[in-house]
């Protein structure tokens, strides 16, 4: 009997021993699961970077792909660069607000309620797929050559959804009149499995002139202030010498005259 017992003592033993192996393991695991680190993988989207111009995009009026691009404005104006050799530029003096309406597959009006006045702008969209938690992250600068009280916008349209990225007055990053807001990004997580439709766009708003500018690249490009040329000292010494002569020849015409 004691044999007995002690034979069973030495089982129970090393099942709780056994036990609390497993429960350790248990606990190891899911402080090693609840520490990992999760990183969001992006989505696939074609020529993000516009190095291919705009393939895989479709737009809707002044859409061009460019290497640089000189924004002149009533206060001088910016010098845009792409990332690599090439980015998309936005113009929004070109298609009617209720054509854009259509382009971005809104209901008439949308663009009107997100920016209000709207006369015309600019577009360029994307469909792709994807899949829950991958991000999208597009860079954009936005440059108004108008002013105050016309509240010229960039916005960005994601299955049908707007949002305003950037205004003159009213709305996301406000830059005044003849601001830019520098490279800035939007980034999107998608919600679900499934098929997607992103799209960006820039409009004026009470008028059609001095239109606003959206720039696009895959990565933040450069953007540096447009500076007059400076005269070169010469140019200043010949002036000088100019005005001289000038006083030199009234001087003695006076004199004849005297």
């Amino acid at each position: 009997m004691l044999e007995n017992n002690g034979e069973s003592n030495f089982t129970t033993q090393e099942v709780k021993v056994k036990n609390r192996m497993a429960l350790a393991l248990t606990i190891i695991s899911s402080v090693v699961v609840f520490h990992a680190p999760a990183y969001a993988s992006p989505a696939a989207l074609a020529n993000q970077a516009y190095e291919s111009g705009l393939d895989g995009w479709t737009s809707s009026g002044d859409v061009t792909a460019t290497s640089e691009s000189a924004v002149t404005t009533g206060a001088g104006g910016w010098i845009i660069a792409a990332h690599q050799s090439q980015m998309a530029q936005l113009n929004s003096g070109s298609t009617d607000a209720q054509s854009l309406d259509t382009f971005f597959g809104l209901q008439a009006g949308a663009l009107e309620a997100a920016v209000f006045d709207v006369t015309n702008g600019a577009g360029i969209q994307q469909t792709f797929t994807g899949l829950a938690g991958e991000t999208v992250t597009q860079y954009w600068d936005f440059v108004s050559r108008d002013y105050t009280g016309f509240n010229d916008s960039a916005f960005v349209v994601v299955n049908g959804a707007v949002t305003v990225l950037a205004s003159i007055e009213n709305g996301g990053i406000e830059v005044g009149s003849y601001g830019h807001t520098g490279w800035q990004s939007f980034t999107y997580t998608l919600p679900t499995n499934g098929t997607y439709t992103l799209g960006f766009g820039v409009v004026n708003t009470k008028d059609t002139i001095l239109d606003g500018a959206l720039f696009l690249d895959n990565q933040p490009g450069d953007t540096r202030p447009i500076i007059s040329a400076i005269p070169e000292p010469e140019t200043y010494a010949l002036l000088i010498a100019g005005l001289a002569l000038l006083g030199f020849v009234a001087k003695r015409k006076r004199s004849f005259a005297a």
